[in-house]
This record gives structure tokens, sequence and C-alpha cells, in this order.
């Protein structure tokens, strides 16, 4: 008989970490364990595939063995810098060559994927954080549950489990430190326990086999004690008792282990892993089964990425209706005019309304995170991909051909066709260097964990500045290669990338970011670079047609102060209404893009129909006044823009009693798992509950799919 897969480490991990750990000050970076980086990536490329591609993977080791079963330490994250650090060990049956694929070959039991899931949940949960996650499988686990009763490897394990943690607390002692045990492995954490410095706060045991300790007060240093187990989870078939080392687990029946409010209070809320089921319990056991699903807002967004998203969105759209007049001519068409070139006292604000450089920030970073989280092969994650840029831009040649068509044999005046082409048209741009940075994501970031950022980005940087010389050197009519538009905008992106890597946590690299954008905008602004970020019509150079070096210099000062405003937007998406605006805009967000001209065009052709020219629409951008009657027409704008974006999108089905939006199913176990802390008491509170997978099955044959 097949058991069900293995427990999902990284849920109870997130319960243990993100819930518990208190807020420290940023501390100051120490030398860490980076020296044991190189040396063990010298084994792994010695010992050849699969681990060679580790190395080359850029992927950090502490301890890298291939003998025997083998043993291996991962780490996720910047140890150096870490102030909360969270350890992962592993159950029974886990050997290096299970390390990556999984026991049996299933991806989920795999210690490098539940600790890189943790990684990402740990930082969407609190980005401002410095979080680093250990994979440790530095001992030799038991093969099955008969070899596992003797607690012999449990002991040199919780040995060897020990020193590392003393050798962590040294190296950063101002950071906090969970232990996390999966199956046998919780009994390793909680025998490590018994000799670890002051550090480690927490110990997690997730489908455990016992403690070694009969009640969780007898954990020294008082650290907090929690637990789960799936319902379906073999190990509870197991009295506690029949291991060498009994003692604490989970069960509704003791007295000194009770069900906690996960967060600490009144209507606090759990996180899980994507696919994980969960279930609502209220007073009186109220609260049915609801399946999330894959289409809903993922629980592991980033707020402050999704906020710039939303404003780097907005403001194309404002800053493309600001500066396009369409003025009436006499004969009833429209032609293009710009107030730029009235009013080049306005080319400053262009800095805040040209947001290109955020757009492709947050492209690199959800990318990143995307092909992070998917389990498939790389291919079906980019169609998955693609497919959501490049559909809304066939349904937009589609109904703007028919449009065109019309409007045609209406006897619409050739100027207002051609502007009308130009401007829906145009847009498009951004797709040719977009779709070919999502398709390299996956050599773009173990580029970026390889070499780092800064590395990976001065060839981009410099590509820009050749063309930037070679504009300024050669002929007004010489052809220069469009490079600029796939290398200044890989600038941003890479700063995604390696912000989902981990790379630019805290208040230091943001400022960094800001700090020197800024130097470099004034410097390229005294070699005479123009002042304005967008294209003036008239004006000999454009920064944005090709894009030069003052166009990546922006966009690196807006990342910059993005991360640095992270706080201030992750409190404003808290506000029932711009949460839901954000959300919103994230989620239309190329079909907001693609029709926003389109809309201006319409909007201001259909008006010329009756007539009357009015101001700010018709009018030429000759003053300040168009400026404001332009403003007035925003709302009209805006509304016209909602109701086109909304336009034949499905409607969002709920599932009965759950309240998820349907799409792809999510794993629900049933009944609901329940998750203990010894210090809690009384009725629970209204809570989500976190459904944990099966633990380990209790001998490879069985993990398998073998007869017993």
């Amino acid at each position: 008989m097949r058991r069900r897969g293995a427990s999902r480490v990284a849920v109870a991990a997130l319960l243990g970490v993100n819930l518990v750990l208190p807020t420290r000050p940023e501390p100051v970076a120490a030398a860490g364990f980076v020296e044991a980086y190189p040396v063990m990536a010298a084994a792994m490329r010695a010992a050849g595939p699969p681990y060679a591609d580790w190395a080359a993977d850029g992927r950090r080791f502490l301890t890298f063995d291939p003998h025997g079963d083998g043993r291996a330490v991962e780490v996720l994250g910047d140890l150096a810098g870490a102030d909360r650090i969270a350890v992962l060990v592993p159950g029974v049956g886990s050997t290096l060559a299970d390390f990556d694929r999984g026991l049996g070959g299933v991806a989920r039991r795999a210690p490098a994927v539940q600790a890189g899931q943790l990684y990402q949940e740990l930082r969407a949960t609190e980005p401002a954080a410095r979080v680093a996650v250990l994979a440790w499988l530095g001992y030799d686990p038991p093969d099955g549950v008969l070899n596992a009763a003797g607690g012999v490897s449990a002991r040199r394990g919780a040995d060897g489990l020990a020193a590392l943690l003393r050798e962590l607390a040294a190296r950063r002692p101002g950071a906090t430190i969970t232990l996390v045990g999966h199956s046998y492995g919780a009994l390793v954490v909680s025998l490590a326990a018994a000799d670890a410095p002051a550090q480690i706060t927490d110990v997690v045991s997730l489908g455990g086999v016992g403690a070694g300790v009969q009640r969780a007060d007898e954990l020294p240093g008082g650290r907090r004690f929690w637990a789960a187990e799936a319902p379906s989870d073999w190990v509870r078939r197991v009295p506690c008792g029949a291991t060498a080392r009994p003692g604490l687990r989970p069960s509704p029946r003791r007295p000194d282990v009770r069900r906690p409010t996960p967060a600490g209070g009144r209507g606090g809320r759990a996180r899980r892993l994507p696919g994980a089921g969960q279930r609502r319990a209220g007073r009186g056991g109220g609260g049915g089964a609801g399946r999330r699903r894959g289409r809903g807002r993922p629980m592991s967004r980033d707020r402050a990425v999704d906020a710039l998203r939303a404003y780097a969105i907005g403001g194309v759209v404002l800053g493309h209706w600001l500066v396009t007049g369409l003025v009436l001519t006499g004969d009833g068409g429209l032609h293009q005019a710009s107030p730029l070139t009235a009013l080049p006292g306005l080319a400053p604000l262009t800095w805040a309304l040209q947001t290109l450089g955020l757009f492709f920030f947050t492209a690199g970073f959800g990318s990143t995170r995307s092909l992070a989280h998917h389990r498939g092969g790389a291919g079906g994650w980019l169609a998955r991909r693609l497919r959501r840029l490049l559909l809304p831009t066939v349904a937009l040649l589609g109904v703007g051909a028919a449009v065109l068509l019309a409007a045609t044999v209406a006897g619409t005046p050739d100027d207002t066709l051609t502007v009308a082409l130009r401007l829906a048209i145009s847009p498009l741009w951004f797709l040719v260097p977009l779709v070919f940075l999502v398709a390299v994501t996956s050599p773009l970031r173990a580029a970026v964990r390889r070499w780092g950022m800064a590395r990976c980005v001065a060839p981009a940087v410099a590509a820009v500045a050749a063309v930037d010389l070679a504009v300024r050197l050669l002929p007004a009519n010489a052809d220069v290669p469009p490079v600029t538009v796939l290398a200044a905008w890989a600038v941003p992106y890479l700063l995604g990338v390696a912000h989902a890597d981990g790379q630019l946590d805290g208040r230091r690299a943001a400022g960094m970011l800001a700090g020197g954008g800024a130097v470099a905008l004034g410097a390229l602004l005294a070699l005479g670079y123009p002042v304005s970020a967008v294209g003036v019509p008239g004006a000999g150079v454009s920064n944005l047609n090709p894009p030069s070096l003052l166009a990546v210099a922006l966009a690196v000062t807006q990342v910059g102060l993005g991360l640095l405003a992270r706080p201030a937007l992750e409190r404003l998406l808290d506000r029932p209404l711009p949460g839901r605006a954000a959300i919103e805009v994230n989620r239309q967000a190329v079909r907001i893009y693609l029709w926003h001209q389109p809309v201006l065009v319409a909007v201001t052709a259909l008006t010329a129909r009756s007539g009357l020219t009015l101001p700010g629409l018709h009018t030429v951008p000759d003053g300040p006044g168009w400026v404001l009657a332009r403003f007035c027409w925003l709302p009209l704008l805006v509304t016209v823009l909602v109701t086109v974006v909304r336009t034949g999108q499905p409607r969002a089905r709920r599932h009965p009693g759950g309240g998820g939006v349907a799409g792809r199913s999510a794993e629900c176990v049933r009944p609901a798992t329940r998750v203990y802390d010894h210090r809690r008491s009384g009725p629970p509170d209204l809570q989500e509950v976190i459904a944990v997978r099966d633990s380990d099955p209790p001998s490879r044959g069985r993990a398998d799919g073998q007869p017993r």
C-alpha cells in the first residue's frame, strides 16, 4: 500500500521562525562561513555530476562529502549578515543522492527544495529582515524505522549539529536561531538543543518520533517547542516509547501540549507554502474546509514589490497621458504634440513618471520567484509566462485591426489613423527585451548567484556607455545597433533577480543603490545629457530612444528609493482600498499597459466628432493651462481604461464554502491538522490551522512505492 508524500518541513519551519522570532536591530556583518564556500565548490567540481552542476550554479555549501550516503550543508541567503537563521534537519532515509531530487524521487521531500521554499516564504513574509536557511544533512540518518529505534544516529547527529550551532552563535552573536526537525530529525534537533547556546529560541518538530523529553518545559533554556503532524502521518501509529528516545509529541490528549493561536493573538494568521491545504477553526469548532487555488493571490507575494509594480504601471500611464497632446486640425484630423516642447521646465517631473526601470525590476523579481516555486520543467514555466504576455498583445492587435478597418470605412482622416496606429503599436517595443529576459531568467539567476550582482550588471552598463559615446561621435543620420534596448533594461531586471535571491536585503544595499544612482544622475547631467527622461520632439538626443546611461541611472535610483520605502509601502497596502487597488493593478498590469494609449486616442477622436474643441484634449499643449485641463480629463480616461481592461475577463469562480479562487487545485488534507505549543491554553481563537503532509515513510521501500 502506497503512503502519501513527505511532510512539508518548511510549513512548520515558517511557523517556528516567522511567528515567534523577535525583531532585532541590524547587526554588523561578520565574516561568517564564506571562506568555506569556494573549498566546497572545488570538492563538488571534483566529484563530478550532478554535484559539479551545483557548483556551477553558484550554490553555497558549508559541508560536502560524497562518500557513503554522503553529507551536505547548504546555505540559502547571506549567512554572514543574517539576524534570523533556520536550520532544517531531514529524517529517516535521507541521503546525499536525495538532497535535490527527494526521497523516492519526489521533489517536495528534498531538503534542498524544502529549504528553498522556506527561504522564499520567510523573505516574502518580512522582506526587510536578513534571513538565512541551512539545509543540514550533516549526519547519517537511519535507513528505516527498525534502525531508528536505537537512537545512536540521533545522538551522533545532535553532537555535530550542536557544534555547528555553537559556531553560528560565535560568528553571529546577535542572531536568533530556530531548529526544525522532520521525522527522525526532530529527535536530532531536540537533543542538540540541550547543549545549544542561548541564541536557539525555538525548536520545531514536524512528524517527529519524539523529542527526548516527556514535557516541553523540560527543554533547557526555556525554549519554545512547536510540533505538528498530518492526520494520516504514519508516525501517529508509533506509540510514545517505541523508540529509544520517547517523549514529547503533539497530542490533543496531553495536558501540557495545546493548540496555539499561531500569530500569538486573536485573529492570528499562520502562513503556509504553496500547495499546502488549510482549514479554519473557530470557537465551537466552526469552519469548513476550503481550498486555496493556484490563481488566487499567492500568500508568498511581496507586498512592497506589488506596490512598486503598481506605481510603475501608474507612472507609465500617467506620464503618457500627460506628455501626449493630440491637437485637432482644421480638417478634423489629429496630430501629435508634446507639452515638453513649450514647457521645458516640466522635464524634471519625467523622472517620477518614467518608471520603466521599476517595471523591469519587478518583472525580474517576479520571474525569479515564480521560477523558484515552479515544480515542473523550465519549458512549461516559460510557456506559461510568455502566454501571459503574448495573449493580451494578440488580443490588442486583433481588436485594433478591426477598429482601424471600421474607422477607415467610416471616413476617419488619415492623420488620425496614423496617430492611432503609431500610439497603439509604439508601446509594444517592451515585449522584445522583456520576452528575452524572461526566457533567460534561469541562467541570469545562476550568474547572479555565482558572480554577484555587480559583475553581472557591469557588462550591460558598459554596452550602454559605448552606444552613448557612438551616438555623440557619429553623424546624426548614422545607424547604431539597438543593443541598448536590451542592455539598458537588463540592468533593473538583474537587480530584480538579485533582490529575489536575497542580495539586496537591508537598508544598506538600498541606500547604496539610491545614492549611487543619484550621484550618477548628477554626473551625467553635468556631462550634457538631456534633463528629460523621455523623448522631446525636435531634440537632437533622447534618453529613451535609444535608452541612455541616464535612463539606467534613473532606474537604479528608483529601485533604491523603492526598497528604502518598503516599510511605508507595506503600511500603505495594509489599508483596504490601496491594498485592493494594488492587487487589481498587478493582476491586470499587461492589459493596462497595452490599452492606455488606444484609450487616449479613442476618447480624443470620439469627442472630436462632436465638433467642439475641448481644452486639454484637442488644444495645443502650449502652457500650464493645458496641463491643468488635461488633469481634469484623467478621471474619464481612467474610467474608460478600467472598463476596457475588465471587458471580456472571466469572473473568478468561488469554491463553495471555501472562498478560494478557482484555478489549479491545491492539495488539502482532511480533517484539519492540529499544531500544538505547550505554552498556549484556553479555547482556540479564530485562526488558520496549517494542514501538513505526511511525514517520511517508515522505509525506503514504501517511499519508492514498492511492496512492503
